[in-house]
């Protein structure tokens, strides 16, 4: 197939550099057609002057012919080095892929050594962009990476990488999610387990990088979840944060927003960069999940009582009706007052209110029959089930109440921001950075006086 290519670019060199001569063997022939039209002009007409511009159009006729040669020329090399290109990669991957096949037949399917062979076919298939391939070649090596070395090894966190690099590029973010959840976990594995300086820089940077991913996918819904399961994820994510930034914040003397001041020995700049970053993170997935939080749906929220409550119905049995004839009546009533029988009738009974008592119940139907008929008064009764409204408020209040809490969590946060970029001994604070973290700084400020903005409006809505 490499040869096809190579023969068709020069094919095509070939006729791009012939069409071009023939035009530039032309152009002689049609600037000297003018000056043959004038001949039977006489003399005097024709100036020194009208000869040069002719001329003057001759010689620019030909330049022109000839940057075109040059320019079809460098396209035809161009092509034919592109060619050169394709060929020799497409060499190396079969080199790579019978690689494959010897190391298997010789040493088994899950040899080591055919870890790096499949790393370095993925990263060839994801430059020559053929993504599903380089996808199926990163599997694979990480596959081994687990069989070989163990399911925490730290070698599957340059794969994993690669991986979300080429899943993110084909757009499968499922594949995305998992492998990021993955990633999180090994990284947890390997830095949680013993709490140094090193680890919490290692483990702050796996925070950022997860809570990072989750934020976009929130913010552009790529995995199409339901809000109740975004805003369960952001929540999680934001616990991450909190043990992150505590675990950096006992390192070094910090004075928090509630006054709380962690008084240690000092970390190192890598430390201190971090909890920067740590904080900034946290700040966003707050205003995220305020965001979350105000759109959504109050059957999320938890309410106190029961939904429902029981209530008892009754409607007076107007006329003179004989006992036989009272299920009739029922019927009849229930078909008028709500389109069938069906609720009504099962559990109705009847009951019988003297005059008295149907003129103490209050009830002007009742009162009416009672005016007119003397005796007994006789009105059936049902239990229906309605919307609790003390359980519907409830709902609104833990909305309203957790909204707060994550706008008061926000409003924290950055103030911690600015106590940790205010301390004089923060590195991170110094150079290039200075103007960075005054820009961030201004970003959340402009996020948090939205988000106030937008829950006095959820306020104006649900009359809170």
């Amino acid at each position: 197939m490499s040869n096809y290519v190579r023969i068709a670019a020069y094919l095509l060199a070939f006729l791009l550099l012939a069409f071009l001569l023939l035009a530039l063997a032309a152009l002689p022939a049609r600037v000297q057609a003018a000056p043959a039209q004038e001949i039977s002009l006489p003399a005097a007409e024709t100036s020194p002057a009208d000869q040069i511009a002719v001329d003057g159009a001759e010689s620019a006729a030909q330049a022109a012919a000839a940057a075109e040669i040059a320019e079809a020329a460098e396209i035809a090399e161009a092509a034919a080095e592109a060619a050169e290109v394709a060929e020799a990669r497409l060499a190396a991957r079969q080199t790579l892929l019978q690689r494959i096949n010897t190391v298997e037949t010789e040493s088994g399917p899950y040899a080591a050594n055919l870890i790096e062979v499949h790393f370095d076919l993925g990263r060839m298939y994801q430059f020559d962009n053929m993504l599903q391939e380089a996808a199926a070649s990163f599997a694979n090596a990480l596959q081994l990476v687990r069989i070989s070395e163990g399911l925490y090894s730290e070698r599957q966190i340059g794969v994993l990488e690669q991986l979300i690099s080429v899943n993110q590029a084909a757009e499968s973010w499922s594949d995305v999610d998992n492998n990021h959840h993955l990633l999180f976990q090994i990284k947890k594995q390997l830095y949680r387990h013993e709490n140094t300086p090193a680890n919490n820089s290692a483990w702050a940077a796996a925070v950022i990088q997860f809570g990072e991913w989750k934020l976009n996918a929130s913010r552009s819904n790529l995995l199409r979840r339901s809000s109740a399961r975004q805003a369960q994820e952001i929540e999680e994510v934001h616990e991450l944060y909190s043990e992150a930034i505590n675990n950096i914040t006992q390192t070094f003397a910090i004075t928090s927003a509630d006054g709380s001041v962690a008084d240690t020995a000092p970390a190192g700049v890598s430390d201190k960069a971090s909890l920067v970053s740590l904080l900034y993170g946290k700040a966003r997935i707050e205003h995220e999940l305020a965001q979350y939080l105000m759109r959504m749906p109050l059957d999320y929220f938890a309410g106190q009582g029961s939904p429902y409550s029981v209530r008892t119905v009754c409607f007076p049995v107007v006329g003179n009706i004989a006992p036989a004839q009272n299920t009739q009546a029922v019927f009849l009533h229930a078909a008028y007052e709500s389109g069938g029988p069906d609720e009504w009738f099962e559990g109705a009974w009847f009951e019988d209110l003297s005059i008295e008592e149907a003129e103490r119940s209050g009830d002007p139907d009742l009162v009416e029959i009672a005016q007119t008929n003397t005796g007994t008064v006789r009105r059936v009764c049902t239990s229906e089930r309605v919307e609790n409204p003390a359980y519907r408020a409830s709902q609104r209040n833990e909305q309203r109440m957790r909204l707060d809490r994550a706008a008061r969590n926000m409003r924290a946060t950055i103030q911690d921001l600015q106590a940790v970029l205010e301390h004089d001994t923060l590195d991170a604070n110094n150079g290039n950075n200075r103007q960075v973290h005054r820009e961030r700084l201004a970003e959340l400020d402009q996020m948090q006086q939205a988000l106030l903005r937008d829950s006095r409006r959820s306020i104006s809505r649900w009359g809170w």
